[in-house]
């Protein structure tokens, strides 16, 4: 279901966004975003 890999989704960027601090990481969420 949509809503099920939404919430995967939104747990895993949760989860990384605990652990960005540099400027690369915003890239990656560029390209991320771009897949979807």
């Amino acid at each position: 279901m949509l809503s099920e890999q939404l919430t995967f989704i939104f747990d895993y960027l949760n989860d990384l966004i605990e652990k960005i601090k540099d400027d690369a990481a915003l890239e990656f969420f560029k390209d991320l975003f771009d897949k979807f």
